[in-house]
């Protein structure tokens, strides 16, 4: 494969990508190689892993050549430990993983270290009854930087859930708003609430889906897709409409501001990249709804608070540490 200019990040999931560590650790000093004689430059390297094969070893690779490493865990150990399952039951995930962030926060880390959890219906129940700060602090408490959250795809979410799901979020929602309007931290959230508040108050349109543009999936066995969901699908090809074409999306109030309509994953629920998912719909809509609910608030007695001030040197700092331009205009 020729490529005119170099791919600028390079990131290993499977399936388990640390089961060919072997392949991974000759194959980066060997691209990087080439990479400095053909660009005069080396791609970043990325790695999203289950934990539970994390060794010394690998720690200090990751120091070496990694700028990013995330860990699939879903929730405390009563939560991840339903859903991620070792053949061996009486093995813990969790406590695996435990004992992996042992090792990976044994020496200081040139990385960032992030966890990504996944929610499904019934583990979402359980993290809205345990609560959003508590459920939180349960990944910081392990040594992570970030935790990013995402619902899981492809299955029914009933009424009840969906219901849980509203209660946790806003729970994240009020957790993000107390913390930066009375600064209750010098680390601003890294929910997805605070990159919504950017684009609400920059009047900035949240990009479209970026599979088989500026991202692509490589598979030795199958070559090139948009992305792994494509590649799933077995479709190469990409046809996902911006969403200012989709009809359905053109009369929704989160038009300019969505972040949850994907190609890709329309394809993979409905069979049609341009057939939002109607659960996604839901709960941008009732993000965004509480968000402006409370930004709203803050404006209006802005002139004798000094909380939105706050909220918007808040939006100031996290566009500026975030996007890829720094001008900010209110």
């Amino acid at each position: 494969m020729h490529l005119p200019h170099p791919v600028q990040t390079i990131t290993f999931f499977g399936g388990e990508p640390l089961l060919a560590f072997k392949d991974i650790k000759e194959f980066i000093p060997k691209l990087n190689a080439a990479y400095k004689k053909i660009f005069d430059t080396v791609p970043k390297y990325a790695a999203i892993t289950n934990g539970t094969l994390i060794t010394d070893e690998m720690s200090d690779f990751f120091n070496r050549y990694f700028y990013a490493l995330s860990i699939s865990i879903d929730g405390p150990k009563q939560i991840c430990d339903k859903t991620r399952i070792f053949l061996n039951p009486r093995q813990s995930v969790h406590d695996t993983i435990r004992r992996a962030m042992n090792i990976l926060n044994k020496k200081k880390r040139n990385y960032f270290l992030a966890a990504s959890a996944t929610l499904s219906p019934d583990t979402m129940i359980q993290a809205q009854a345990l609560g959003a700060a508590a459920y939180r602090r349960s990944f910081f408490g392990l040594g992570f930087d970030q935790v990013a959250i995402f619902e899981a795809s492809g299955i029914p979410w009933p009424d009840e859930s969906l219901q849980a799901a509203y209660r946790f979020y806003e729970g994240i929602i009020e957790e993000t708003f107390g913390i930066i309007t009375e600064k209750k931290s010098s680390k601003l959230p890294d929910n997805g609430i605070m990159a919504l508040l950017v684009d609400i108050l920059k009047q900035h349109y949240t990009g479209d889906c970026v599979a088989g543009k500026s991202y692509f999936y490589y598979t030795i066995a199958d070559g090139i897709y948009p992305c792994q969901l494509y590649y799933n699908a077995r479709k190469r090809e990409r046809t996902a409409l911006r969403r200012i074409a989709i009809k359905q999306c053109q009369s929704c109030p989160a038009l300019n501001v969505c972040d949850s309509h994907c190609g890709s994953a329309a394809l993979y629920e409905n069979g049609d990249e341009n057939i939002p998912v109607s659960f996604r719909c839901a709960m941008t809509l009732f993000k965004l709804d509480q968000v402006i609910k409370r930004l709203g608030y803050y404006a209006f007695y802005k002139e004798t608070n000094e909380a939105y001030q706050n909220i918007i040197n808040a939006v100031k700092t996290f566009a500026a540490q975030n996007a890829v331009s720094n001008i900010y205009t209110p």
